[in-house]
C-alpha cells in the first residue's frame, strides 16, 4: 500500500483517522488501488447522479443505486448511500465524491 503525502497537482483530499490530511490526485488513489470503499457511507446520490442514454438516474458512474427515470419519476437520496462496489470506478467525479468508512458500533 502507497503511503500518503501531498502532491503537487491535487483534486481530492484524504482524511486519516488521525486527522492528518494529504491533498491528492483522485486518479492516484485509482492507479494505486487505494478505491476500496465498499460498505463504507458515499455521498453518491445525495450530491450526484448519473443519466444514461436511456434517461436512467443512478448514483455516481458507478450505478450503486437506481433512482428512477427522467422521463416519469426519480429521486434523489436523502442521506449517503452504502457503497456496494468492490473498486471506486476510474471516473475522477466518482473518486472525488465524499466518503466515510462505518464504524462498528457495539
Amino acid at each position: 500500500m502507497s503511503s500518503f503525502s501531498n502532491h503537487q497537482y491535487y483534486n481530492c483530499s484524504i482524511i486519516l483517522d488521525n486527522g492528518a490530511q494529504f491533498n491528492v490526485s483522485a486518479n492516484w488513489l485509482h492507479n494505486e488501488q487505494l478505491d476500496h470503499w465498499k460498505n463504507w457511507n458515499c455521498d453518491a446520490g445525495f450530491n450526484r447522479i448519473n443519466i444514461d442514454v436511456d434517461f436512467s438516474v443512478t448514483s455516481g458512474e458507478c450505478h450503486n443505486d437506481y433512482l428512477g427515470n427522467l422521463l416519469t419519476e426519480w429521486h434523489l437520496l436523502d442521506s449517503p448511500t452504502t457503497c456496494r462496489q468492490n473498486r471506486c470506478t476510474g471516473c475522477t467525479d466518482d473518486l472525488l465524491i465524499f466518503k466515510k468508512e462505518k464504524k462498528n458500533v457495539d
